[in-house]
């Protein structure tokens, strides 16, 4: 839900053409609804943001990024390895881009790493390749160059 919700820029739009629409379809008489229909639509949008603020706060337990490592000769792309609090769980992800147009790939969710149950340990094996280790052996993951293609496991 947090990568489908994290588009500032369309919400953002969405939210003034909404507003305008609202403005047109307004009732003409005045002092009667001419502020009925824009005062629903910031109501709808505070209420969405409290509960997001709500979400948050009560939502996924804690992590904590145990490695961030930067790829050779693409500064635009960062490998992270998060540690879970629920359980020996990690997560390796890439993140892409920065500001509102940061990207992140899902590599995988690992329960144990190598040397029974160690940390998960991720490293670049270059620019587009990232190499896993975990307790079921290595894994490795070759990245696209298009942002919005899913990174292929070998």
């Amino acid at each position: 839900m947090a990568e489908l919700l994290d588009r500032p820029v369309l919400l953002l739009g969405g939210a003034v053409l909404l507003l305008v629409a609202a403005l047109l379809l307004a009732p003409k008489r005045p002092g009667r609804g001419l502020f009925t229909a824009p005062g629903v639509l910031v109501a709808g949008v505070l209420a969405l943001r409290v509960l997001i603020g709500a979400l948050d706060v009560v939502g996924p337990p804690r992590q904590h990024t145990v490695l961030s490592s930067v790829a050779p000769d693409r500064a635009d792309r960062i490998l992270l390895v998060v540690r879970h609090a629920v359980g020996p769980c990690w997560s390796v992800e890439v993140e892409t881009g920065g500001g509102w147009s940061a990207r992140r790939w899902l590599l995988g969710v690992f329960d144990h790493g190598p040397a029974g149950g160690g940390p998960v340990d991720g490293h670049w094996a270059g620019p587009d390749r990232v190499v896993v280790r975990a307790a079921d052996g290595d894994h490795v993951f070759d990245l696209p160059a298009d942002p919005d293609s899913a990174p292929r496991r070998r």
